[in-house]
C-alpha cells in the first residue's frame, strides 16, 4: 500500500513538472535519429546550415533535435557525419542533404521544340510560417533556356 501511494506521488510529480517547467524529469520519446535538448536545440545544425554559429542561450522548453555526428578523423574528414533537419522536418544523415540542397543535381532538362537547349536552374520556394518543425526552406528546379542565363 504504501509503496504504491509513493508510485502514485511520483507519477503525479512527474506530471506537474513536465507540464509546468521547460524541464522534465523523465523526456519525451523523440522520434528515430532525433535526442531530447532540455535547452530547445535553439541552434540546431540543418541541411541549409549545417554549421550554424550560435549564442550559448536556452529556450523556454525543450525539445527533440537531430542526433549529432561521431566526432573523430573520419568525421573531420567527411563533415557531413551524423544528422540535420531536412525540409520535411525529419533528421536525415548528412549526405542527404546534398540531393536537398542540389535538387538539379542529377537531372537533365529536354531541349523545347524550337531545338533550344534548357538547363536545370534551382530556387527556394517559400517557408511555412510558422515552421513548427525548425526545417529550412525547401528548394525546387525548373528548367529555363540556356540562353536566358
Amino acid at each position: 500500500m504504501r509503496s504504491s501511494l509513493l508510485l502514485l506521488c511520483l507519477l503525479g510529480l512527474r506530471l506537474l513538472v513536465s507540464v509546468n517547467s521547460q524541464f522534465t524529469i523523465f523526456p519525451p520519446f523523440c522520434p528515430v535519429n532525433e535526442i531530447w535538448d532540455p535547452c530547445g536545440g535553439l541552434c540546431e545544425p540543418n541541411c541549409d546550415n549545417p554549421f550554424p554559429k550560435c549564442l550559448p542561450i536556452c529556450a523556454i522548453r525543450g525539445r527533440c533535435v537531430c542526433r549529432t555526428g561521431i566526432y573523430s578523423l573520419n568525421a573531420y574528414l567527411n563533415r557531413f557525419s551524423g544528422f540535420y533537419r531536412s525540409v520535411t522536418g525529419d533528421c536525415v544523415k548528412g549526405q542527404d542533404c546534398f540531393f536537398e540542397n542540389h535538387p538539379c543535381f542529377d537531372y537533365l532538362c529536354a531541349w523545347d521544340s524550337a531545338g533550344n537547349e534548357r538547363v536545370c536552374v534551382s530556387y527556394d520556394l517559400p517557408c511555412p510560417n510558422p515552421n513548427p518543425r525548425h526545417a529550412p526552406c525547401p528548394k525546387a528546379r525548373r528548367c529555363v533556356l540556356k540562353s536566358c542565363l
